[in-house]
């Protein structure tokens, strides 16, 4: 929960000075490339884009604890980059 908070509070602090200053739909692009990493790392992470046998061999070499720190580390990574996506759109809505 708290890098949920982390990833919230500095989204909004992008979209702050995104509002404020005259660099409008370049604080727009940082922070959807900052949404759009995160959410690479976590498809790469939780294995989404390798095929079913690849996913099932993977399965059975690593340990339940391994497993357990790779889903944990994707989930850290999606919640800190699932804020990012609102000052995205936003800034775009707003002065596109």
């Amino acid at each position: 929960m708290k890098i949920f908070l982390f990833g919230l509070g500095l989204s909004a602090l992008l979209l702050i000075i995104g509002v404020l200053t005259p660099y409008h739909l370049i604080l727009a692009g940082i922070t959807g490339l900052i949404a759009l990493a995160c959410l690479l790392i976590v498809g790469l992470l939780s294995e989404t884009f390798v095929s079913g046998d690849r996913n099932r061999a993977n399965y059975w070499t690593e340990t339940p604890k391994d497993r357990g720190e790779r889903v944990g580390s994707s989930l850290r990574f999606f919640l800190f980059g699932l804020p990012f996506l609102a000052p995205c759109i936003l800034l775009f809505a707003l002065y596109h």
